[in-house]
């Protein structure tokens, strides 16, 4: 029997200052789906309900893809019939053609912003002297004493002086000043901690990886901990996934290289865990195979090379907008040593692909120590190709951005690829001055004792092997089959028993267990 189910009761009127209350709230705290969801048909709202529904589902799709954003705004341009709807109208319109390389269009909605903005109030204008602002740094005009600056700063709301501090630390970075950079940075973080929600947590996040990042490079160990401090306030929403990865990552470097070895393979994992994509997960390989590396453990490099390099293969490069494209240069650098071939092809791509169409906001864009990683990389693979003028020029180059920049760990890499290069003591003497700024790290310990050496000293059996052989002897003792070592090198049995033949006549042994005999005794542990 089927029981009557009586009237339906009518749908409850939208409460619309409740839900843009809610959208904006979401915005803010970087839940941007539940922001779309809540004003998604905002633009069918009465007015003037319909203005601010539509400007928060903006914000929330400029997040994420600022052209979505435009023709949002294209479709609902006349909606927007009070001042402040129009002003908010021009300002959304203006961040978004900025974040899309439309300069231009950017600056005449900005133009057409400041007739409306003195009716409105101060918070307006303030608002509007820092979109200028923003446009000025993302046009590289780079100027940290400007106007708009100052006026955002003074009569802005709190999340518009936040923000206004954060765009005078990123002209800081244009003008190479990193310890004003890090000042900066470090004060909005400080404001932001003061008004616990008051924040846009996006730009936050982001804040907060770049300041972890630049305070650990430049040894700054009270910036290092404000930052870190904020990080554990954050709600790390999924849409600020790319920032907790990076915060996390550089956390892992922190602990590494302060000799925390345990902590860093515990945040090494989490970061790995939180990649946001296959491009981010081959660098995550790449940090642990560089420890393992540094920890003389050529094996557990090789393996988590060996796994970067099969990721790599399905990202698709030319479709990153971001600095995931670093990744590539990393990876250069890393087989450079055991694989010229992968090395030259991944530096290579990364210079074809170039940053013309790289998103403006990312440091990758302006940042000259990104330029100076691709120097290093390029002059790591000329060093083994044995080009070593070259391969000298560019390692200078690198080296000298990094010391200005006052990267010292890289520099010490730097200088210490110089003196592989040049065997020129100076350059010893640099490495092992930049890397004492991380006296626990295994890079300074393996530097402490080194004296200057010449060139002439006889290859190790294990450096007389071919790339190939060298990968398929860890492999091998790292307990692979020759049904595995097939599938893994893409060659017949046939030729791989060749290939351990050959690797065993070379080294003198007879068995797996005397191979990784012979490997611990070239340096390699297990």
């Amino acid at each position: 029997m089927i029981e009557p189910q009586g009237d339906k009761s009518p749908a409850q009127p939208l409460d619309y200052a409740a839900t843009i209350a809610a959208a904006k709230d979401a915005v803010q705290h970087a839940h941007y789906d539940r922001a779309l969801a809540l004003v998604s048909s905002a633009h069918d709202w009465p007015p003037p309900y319909n203005e601010e529904g539509t400007l928060y589902r903006v914000a929330a799709l400029c997040a994420r893809d600022p052209v979505a954003a435009l023709e949002e705004l294209v479709h609902a341009k006349d909606i927007f019939k009070t001042q402040g709807g129009r002003f908010g109208y021009l300002i959304a319109s203006g961040r978004a053609y900025a974040n899309t390389r439309s300069f231009e269009s950017a600056a005449g909605m900005f133009g057409d912003a400041a007739a409306v903005a003195p009716e409105l109030g101060k918070e307006e204008v303030a608002l509007l002297a820092y979109s200028n602002a923003r446009l000025k740094w993302l046009k590289r005009e780079n100027d940290p004493n400007c106007g708009e600056l100052d006026i955002a700063m003074r009569d802005g709301s709190v999340n518009t002086r936040f923000l206004a501090q954060v765009v005078r630390g990123w002209m800081y970075i244009g003008l190479e000043d990193y310890r004003a950079f890090v000042k900066e940075l470090k004060e909005a973080i400080e404001l932001a901690l003061q008004n616990p929600g008051e924040c846009n947590a996006e730009a936050l996040g982001l804040t907060i990886h770049s300041l972890l990042r630049c305070a650990f490079e430049l040894g700054d160990e009270a910036a290092y901990a404000t930052a870190e401090a904020a990080m554990e306030q954050l709600e790390w929403t999924p849409d600020l996934q790319l920032d907790r990865f990076h915060s996390l990552r550089t956390l892992a470097w922190h602990a590494f290289l302060h000799g925390h070895s345990a902590r860093a393979q515990w945040l090494f994992k989490d970061a790995k865990n939180a990649a946001p994509s296959a491009a981010w997960k081959v660098m995550s390989h790449l940090d642990r195979a560089y420890v393992a590396r540094m920890n003389m453990n050529e094996i557990w490099a090789t393996e988590e090379l060996f796994e970067a390099n099969r990721l790599a293969r399905s990202v698709a490069w030319a479709e990153t907008r971001g600095a995931e494209r670093t990744t590539l240069t990393t990876l250069a650098i890393m087989f450079a040593p055991t694989d010229m071939a992968k090395a030259q092809r991944y530096i290579s791509t990364y210079i074809g692909l170039g940053v013309e169409n790289i998103n403006p906001t990312m440091a990758l864009s302006f940042d000259k120590r990104s330029a100076a990683f691709e120097r290093y990389a390029s002059g790591r693979i000329h060093q083994v190709l044995g080009n070593k003028e070259l391969a000298s020029q560019l390692l200078q180059a690198a080296y000298e951005t990094f010391t200005k920049a006052e990267h010292h760990y890289r520099s010490a890499e730097a200088a210490y690829a110089l003196y592989e290069t040049t065997r020129e003591a100076k350059w010893l003497e640099a490495a092992q001055g930049h890397a004492q700024r991380f006296p626990n790290s295994p890079l300074a310990e393996r530097l402490a004792d080194e004296v200057p050496t010449d060139d002439d000293a006889a290859p190790t059996p294990f450096q007389s092997l071919s790339t190939t052989e060298r990968e398929i002897a860890i492999a091998y003792c790292h307990g692979s089959e020759i049904p595995e070592l097939q599938e893994r090198f893409g060659r017949s049995a046939k030729v791989i028993e060749h290939y351990l033949k050959t690797i065993f006549e070379m080294l003198g042994v007879s068995n797996r267990s005397e191979l990784r005999t012979a490997l611990s005794e070239s340096g390699l542990s297990y």
